[in-house]
């Protein structure tokens, strides 16, 4: 059970988006399964495309889209990003939002069960816990660590909202909104920190990843810095960025 957590617009689901596209391309044997309580399947599909192909789609209209998506090479391209070579999908979306508990519950065993799903992202699991008393809240958590313990093949992320503070602070896992649970339950969480206000364009762009809690390998603090190109949609190592585009170093 991970948990990643971070205020609000920092772009939690970019960075998850960018974790799904890389185990599905590094990771064969893993199937993913999106539990999408923000983004409906087709936005969601939308932006995993866009990430995968480096394309700003959510940019084109309609008929522009259509266009590029039709194009031979992009459909061979996203065909061998969407199907695994057994023709079996290398990832599934549910977006029960409006859903009550014990319905998720049942689509999530359904990925697990039925769908052979053995990575499991909950974006936004904040939004799950709305309108939950603190003890339901516990229940929940209590639930995917059964799960878990069901299911040994499986990992669970957890993507989380934090609480209003001061934007200079750091995070810390307290922050989490929810149940303290969710924090004393993971053997891992990270945050994300961005300056969404900073007077850099540079600065506004950057992410910095940091490693809270590691129970299975011990290794905590900073993880490095992602950086968000305007122009492809993705996320990149700033330390490889600024490698392969030496201009923006020299600035």
């Amino acid at each position: 059970l991970t948990c990643c957590f971070a205020k609000t617009s920092v772009g939690k689901s970019l960075f998850v988006d960018s974790m799904v596209v890389h185990w599905v391309l590094t990771e064969p044997k893993e199937v993913v399964g999106v539990l999408s309580l923000e983004a409906t399947k087709d936005k969601w599909a939308t932006n995993i495309l866009s990430n995968f192909l480096g394309v700003r789609l959510i940019n084109m209209d309609g008929a522009a889209r259509r266009e590029y998506l039709s194009r031979d090479d992009v459909r061979e391209k996203a065909e061998k990003f969407l199907v695994k070579e057994d023709g079996s999908p290398t990832s599934w979306v549910c977006d029960e939002r409006g859903a009550s508990i014990e319905v998720v519950k049942e689509k999530i065993l359904e990925m697990i069960i039925q769908l052979g799903v053995t990575i499991l992202v909950a974006d936004v699991y904040s939004d799950l816990m709305a309108g939950l008393s603190l003890e339901a809240q516990e229940e929940l958590v209590a639930w995917f660590k059964k799960l878990i313990k069901e299911y040994p093949q499986v990992s669970v992320l957890l993507v989380c909202h934090t609480r209003k503070t001061d934007n200079n602070s750091q995070l810390t896992e307290s922050d989490i909104i929810g149940t303290s649970t969710i924090m004393k339950s993971a053997a891992q969480t990270f945050s994300l920190e961005r300056d969404k206000l900073s007077d850099s364009d540079f600065e506004r762009n950057c992410t910095k990843v940091t490693v809270h809690k590691n129970r299975h390998h011990s290794e905590t603090g900073p993880a490095g810095v992602v950086y968000f190109d305007k122009d492809t949609g993705k996320l990149y190592d700033l330390d490889q960025y600024l490698i392969d585009h030496p201009e923006i170093n020299e600035f």
